[in-house]
């Protein structure tokens, strides 16, 4: 069965480049709107069915009064950015702090910028933050990749 690709398109200057490291700073960033659809794909993908996601009338009862995406969901884009940049690269490590949700119909924003580069082995260290369509943190953490080094690469 072939997977349904959802397009992303990555925006910022974290490029991979065929000769050179990244800098301290550099940041990629991906939008999406958290739809219905890609919540409800997400429910039967992970088996998370939990009604705060999926039914409005129970959100309603909740602190939240309307329903909420899954947290891994739009974390998920972090994994993107650097998956869609980086062909090889590997997660070694992520931490998140979930600091509002993401509301069923919202636009969030992932952004990951470069904070350390260590050199053998080739690992990016980033800060990782996800907003909503008001600017405001809904999840920030920190991830480590590690990369294809492109000056240990043999060149003809």
């Amino acid at each position: 069965m072939a997977a349904r690709r959802i397009a992303a398109t990555i925006g910022g200057n974290l490029k991979a480049h065929p000769e050179r490291r990244l800098a301290l700073g550099q940041f990629g960033e991906l939008s999406r709107v958290m739809s219905p659809e890609l919540v409800a794909g997400f429910a039967e993908v992970s088996g998370d069915d939990n009604p705060v996601h999926l039914s409005e009338e129970y959100a309603a009862k909740t602190r939240f009064k309307k329903p909420i995406a899954h947290g891994m969901l739009y974390s998920s884009m972090i994994s993107t950015i650097f998956g869609a940049q980086f062909e090889g690269a590997i997660y070694l490590r992520q931490t998140f702090e979930f600091k509002r949700p993401v509301f069923v119909g919202d636009k969030a924003t992932a952004k990951v910028t470069v904070t350390d580069v260590q050199v053998d082995p080739y690992i990016v260290t980033c800060r990782t933050v996800i907003e909503d369509s008001a600017g405001k943190v809904c999840t920030d953490g920190e991830a480590s990749v590690l990369l294809p080094d492109p000056e240990a690469a043999p060149r003809a």
